[in-house]
């Protein structure tokens, strides 16, 4: 994890070869709870917490498996795991309040993007959307970041196929939001 300014803390954290096989792709029990612990110190002292699927979806790492240029028929599969494993994550952190914070993936996609690849990454941001509402507890009402190609401002907000979930289970009491940011953006880096 990493402090950014004096009030945040983002907790990019690779799954990789934690996750079971098909069809229930059970994130390892001892792995789950140490992202638990590490998230508790920074939520203890008041920090926002990101929490994020990081570094699967990279094709040059050996186990990567988020990977949107696969075509379809892998696709189904990765869907259905990545669906597995925000269940679990939002459901570990479903009764926190707005000090964690999920955000979709970190940096999918290899090169420039493409249409049918990213497809998929939308495919990928509307499962996460869905899953995380639909667990209850605070989550309905949780911030939620949704990054475009490669967590990259400019391949989100150019004519590349971006296209921002629908947020059809968030509690009515709040209205949707749309937040972006980049790594060049932090205050780390200004």
């Amino acid at each position: 994890y990493g402090l950014v300014g004096s009030e945040m803390c983002i907790r990019d954290r690779s799954y990789l070869s934690k996750i079971g096989s098909a069809p229930g792709y059970t994130i390892d029990e001892n792995w789950l709870n140490r992202v638990q612990e590490v998230v508790n110190y920074c939520y203890q002292e008041g920090l926002y917490v990101i929490l994020n699927i990081h570094g699967d979806g990279y094709s040059t790492v050996n186990g990567g498996w988020l990977l949107c240029g696969k075509p379809e028929n892998e696709q189904v599969e990765i869907r259905k795991k990545y669906q597995a494993c925000w269940q679990q994550i939002a459901e570990k952190f479903k009764n926190y309040d707005e000090h964690i914070i999920f955000e979709s993936m970190n940096e999918v996609g290899d090169g420039d993007p493409n249409p049918e690849a990213y497809s998929n990454i939308n495919k990928y941001n509307q499962i996460f959307v869905d899953t995380v509402r639909k667990t209850g507890g605070n989550n309905a009402k949780r911030w939620l970041l949704i990054p475009g190609w490669y967590t990259d401002i400019d391949k989100t907000t150019g004519n590349y196929g971006f296209k921002l979930p629908s947020d059809t289970y968030r509690d009515k009491s709040i209205p949707a939001k749309a937040v972006s940011y980049t790594h060049l953006t932090l205050p780390t880096n200004s």
